[in-house]
């Protein structure tokens, strides 16, 4: 990236020897706009001067006032570079003529690129159709076509206001696609890592086997070949028998447009009914996945259309709660895409416009949590064979053939059905459930028919109501209860033999007591069919401090089959400290048919999430077992490693002595990947899902270059060991990364400093850091008469990259400019109303160039 700067500078001592210069070259190619452009009428676009300056008769007079008071000449024909405004908002800057000490044009493509999305297209199209071919747009024509434009000398701004009448809809999705998502880098086309797990046990003493134990290794990657990903796992066990075991081995296509995932190989079913049994198998499936739209709401969401007449603040309030301000410009507005809460919502928008004056609108609206969008369909379609491991090896069962179908259906904003298949050669089961939000609380039912040849056919049914926690109420109470029957001829795929109980009954329901306590009481009761009536009660009590502190008690009564009563009790105390990064827990177990447990746990957070090391510490009992375990963390940017430190012992109190049969370990395990993007390889710590890889072009090998920094340093860097990787990127997620290198030479330029990423399912996301450039410039500009070219604004091109983007620039008062990132090649500067001059940056050049003194003459 190319800067100019129009500041002081030191002096040249410093500085490499000069450029080579070249005489001026021939016309620009890129055309400036025209010396002799009309100036506008005073009446059409308004030139402001600063209210304190008073008029003047005398012109001179005027212009030596304008200059004592800003401490810079009136600027008069002039190309300078000015902020604009547009509805009063800064926009950006862009190039504005001064002709005649009065705006007359300005530079279209920054004003066009900002009133893309706020001017209706018709409007737009003649914008820009009225360019002319130097790329400036006549503040008089913008005023003929209804945007009335103010250039305001004393502050140096451009003001343009969009009336409402001319303006889109204004649409507001909360919870949209970020915008930046359409400048995000592609990912790489070809990208790839594994992951590499071990573990190893040293035992010192032990009733078995003592020394270091078979190493265990675990393996699992992707490659990610224009979006189809070949994915799988395996196990590796020193000396085992068997010594290698495949894992899940499968090729995935995401259809990002249509939410869709297809899967080859050994998949497991994302959506399954009430009474699907659900077990792996080795075949094909094609589901709608909404985590491939994450951004997207599923749910029935609040949306909201109405007109401003004015600008306005719009204050949305969800159950008395407010959820968003924005402030909106006049014109139609279209508001979608709030987030509901489970339950009754009451909304409310609150629109106060410029004038003060306070309209309301108010809604209301039912959520369940499962609810679907209406029209909107979820489904998992799958055909294949039960698949498992026996002896190191994956076997499928090919005589049992398994088709199961899911399909979900938003009818309306409160009502949702499905319908769900399930058949083998040997077994079929047809399902159907739906879900029902209202005021009054939310109500779930399922039925289901099964089919087993040597069973006949069996019928079940599920009821579900759901009294959500509503936000408007303080006690926060809940309430859920289920009724569920199975008759004796009902069997599920994994269940051959009908259950022995023909109807349950369960019931939950909690509440906040005080400020910091809750309560949580349960309870079932199962009518048996063969077996004896079963019940079941639960009472739970929490309670949280302000310091930290916060304490549980649960008890829980259960009637078994068997005619026996259980009864547990858990209590347990915990302490956090925030301050300190540790946290102490203290529980224990109780019940009548065993002995009673104890744990005491300890945690020292790391400092940093890298390169800082975590501690832990827990002590248990069990009757007269007895356990120590210490535990060391350390993640790095190239891997993570744990040590772990074990003593298990049995010690009889009356007797005082320890049981021989004491264990004492040592255990490591640890973790790192290899990962790869467009033929660039790195190193990094383990892969979650997608990466990102930062690879220095070949100038900044050597160099140290940090991957987004924060107050606990950096996620990943570029040093001695390799490129920098962030391996935890979420799919379909919008990600930011920052770099940054603050040791780098004079004149080396980093490039963009900011990116945006937007990786799909197991993909590498390649950013070549850093460009070839490796020169500061600086220099004068003058005019053929020696005189300073001050406060002039132009561009600079390179004649020896067609691809170099052209920049901008501004000079200061005494005709000073720096230019940073500079790399060997010709270069042209070009000033509205002078002839363009050439420079050079030389193959031995780096650091601070002088640039000298560099005489533009005027245009021929």
């Amino acid at each position: 990236m190319v800067m100019l700067l129009a500041l002081g500078y030191p002096g040249p001592a410093a500085a490499t020897p000069g450029p080579h210069l070249i005489s001026p070259s021939t016309p620009a190619p890129h055309p400036l706009p025209d010396p002799q452009a009309p100036e506008p009428l005073p009446t059409e676009t308004q030139d402001l001067e600063n209210p304190a300056t008073p008029h003047h008769e005398n012109p001179g007079s005027e212009d030596e006032l304008f200059e004592q008071i800003f401490g810079r000449p009136r600027p008069q024909d002039q190309t300078i570079p000015v902020p604009f405004f547009i509805n009063d908002q800064r926009r950006g800057q862009a190039l504005v003529v001064i002709t005649g000490g009065r705006a007359s044009l300005v530079q279209a493509a920054p004003v066009l690129d900002q009133t893309r999305d706020l001017l209706q297209p018709d409007i737009q199209a003649q914008l820009e159709a009225l360019v002319d071919g130097a790329g400036f747009l006549s503040l008089e024509l913008l005023q003929q076509g209804g945007i009335p434009t103010i250039f305001d000398q004393g502050q140096l701004a451009l003001y343009l206001t969009v009336p409402p009448a001319l303006r889109r809809t204004n649409v507001v999705d909360a919870l949209g696609v970020p915008p930046e998502a359409a400048n995000a880098l592609p990912i790489s086309r070809v990208s790839g890592y594994v992951n590499v797990l071990g573990g190893n046990d040293i035992v010192w003493a032990g009733q078995g086997p003592t020394g270091r134990q078979p190493l265990r290794l675990a393996f699992d990657g992707a490659l990610n070949v224009s979006g189809w990903v070949l994915e799988g796992r395996a196990d590796v066990l020193e000396g085992g028998s068997p010594g290698f075991q495949r894992g899940d081995v499968r090729l995935v296509r995401d259809d990002t447009a249509n939410a869709l995932r297809y899967i080859a190989g050994d998949i497991t079913i994302p959506v399954s009914g009430a009474f699907q049994s659900l077990v792996p198998l080795g075949g094909i499936s094609v589901s709608r996945n909404f985590s491939l739209q994450p951004y997207r709401i599923t749910r029935p969401t609040g949306e909201f259309t109405f007109f401003l007449e004015r600008p306005s603040q719009v204050e949305i309030y969800i159950n008395g709660v407010r959820v968003q301000q924005l402030r909106l410009e006049a014109g139609p507005q279209d508001i979608r895409s709030l987030s509901l809460a489970t339950g009754s919502n009451d909304i409310q928008l609150i629109i106060t416009n410029d004038l003060g004056q306070v309209q309301r609108l108010d809604f209301r609206t039912a959520l369940a949590g499962n609810l679907l969008a209406p029209g909107l369909q979820q489904f998992s379609y799958n055909l294949g064979f039960p698949s498992g491991s026996f002896l190191g090896q994956r076997q499928y069962d090919w005589s049992q053939p398994q088709l199961a179908l899911a399909h979900r259906w938003g009818a309306t904003s409160t009502l949702t059905l499905g319908g769900y298949l399930q058949a083998t050669p040997s077994f079929q089961m047809v399902e159907a459930d739906g879900i029902w939000a209202s005021s009054l609380g939310n109500l779930g039912w399922d039925v289901a028919l099964s089919h087993r040849g040597e069973v006949g056919l069996g019928m079940a049914a599920r009821v579900q109501y759901e009294r959500p926690i509503k936000a408007q109420d303080v006690a926060q109470r809940s309430l859920r209860m289920t009724a569920e029957y199975r008759d004796d001829r009902f069997t599920t795929l994994t269940s051959p033999n009908p259950s022995q109980d023909w109807l349950q009954i369960s019931a939950a329901y909690s509440q906040r007591l005080f400020d910091s306590a809750s309560l949580n009481l349960g309870g079932s009761y199962s009518l048996g069919r063969t077996v004896p009536n079963t019940y079941s009660l639960n009472l739970g009590l929490s309670q949280s401090f302000s310091n930290g502190l916060s304490g549980s008690v649960n008890a829980n009564y259960r009637r078994t089959p068997q005619n026996q009563d259980e009864i547990r009790v858990f209590a347990g105390l915990s302490w956090l400290l925030p301050a300190q990064r540790q946290s102490l827990a203290v529980n224990t177990s109780l019940n009548n048919t065993s002995r009673a447990t104890n744990q005491l746990q300890w945690r020292r957070s790391p400092d940093q999430p890298l390169m800082a090391t975590g501690w832990a510490l827990n002590l248990n009992q069990n009757g007269d077992q007895y356990g120590v375990l210490g535990e060391m963390s350390y993640t790095d940017y190239r891997f993570d490693i744990k040590l772990g430190q074990a003593w298990d012992s049995t010690f009889n109190p009356s007797a005082a002595t320890i049981s021989s049969a004491t264990t004492h370990a040592t255990r490591i395990t640890f973790g790192t990947a290899l990962v790869f993007a467009d033929g660039r390889f790195g190193w990094s710590r383990p892969v979650t899902n997608s990466f990102v890889l930062v690879v220095p072009r070949e100038r900044w090998r050597g160099q140290r270059i940090g991957v987004n920094p924060s107050s606990n340093g950096y996620g990943a860097v570029v040093n001695a060991f390799g490129p920098a990787v962030i391996p935890d990127l979420q799919p379909y997620y919008v990600s930011r990364l920052r770099l940054e290198a603050l040791e780098a030479p004079l004149g080396y330029d980093l490039g963009p400093s900011e990116w945006v990423v937007w990786p799909s399912y197991r993909s590498g996301t390649l950013i070549l850091a850093g460009t070839e450039a490796a020169v500061f410039g600086r220099g004068v500009l003058v005019d053929g008469n020696g005189e300073p070219l001050g406060l002039q604004g132009g561009e600079v091109i390179s004649l020896s990259d067609p691809n170099w983007p052209a920049q901008g620039f501004f000079t200061n008062r005494l005709g000073r400019f720096a230019l940073m990132g500079l790399s060997p090649g010709r270069y042209e500067i070009r000033l509205r109303d002078r002839a363009p001059i050439e420079f050079e940056i030389l193959a031995d050049q780096s650091g601070l160039v002088d640039l000298g003194t560099l005489a533009v003459p005027a245009a021929p």
